[in-house]
């Protein structure tokens, strides 16, 4: 299935740069530090900032975004940034391995 196909909002334009959104699914064994995303998940080609339902349907994680090393939110070149996840009741970060690929996120990116 396409990226356009899958979203739950295409890009839009907003002013200098577009809004789009969807459900970003956990993976199967998460890495301590956070999961990789890219624009490209959001048909944009940079990040400029994301904002998440924070809380997964049944509340059992969260997630916070930072962009990686280098170029951060609010430049023309985060090219990636990362969603670490959070287990709700005790704050901490999800352990590695752990299996979040039946865990869906919605997530708004803003970016070009």
């Amino acid at each position: 299935m396409s990226v356009l196909n899958e979203m739950l909002i295409q890009p839009q334009s907003l002013g200098e740069v577009f809004l789009s959104a969807r459900d970003v699914t956990g993976p199967t064994s998460y890495a301590t530090g956070g999961q990789v995303i890219s624009p490209q998940l959001f048909a944009l080609l940079s990040f400029k900032a994301l904002i998440s339902s924070h809380l997964t349907p049944d509340g059992t994680y969260y997630v916070r975004f930072k962009a990686p090393s280098g170029p951060t939110f609010g430049t023309s070149t985060a090219s990636q940034a990362k969603m670490v996840w959070f287990v709700t009741a005790t704050g901490a970060e999800v352990s590695a391995a752990t299996n979040l690929s039946t865990e869906k996120i919605r997530v708004i990116a803003i970016g070009n």
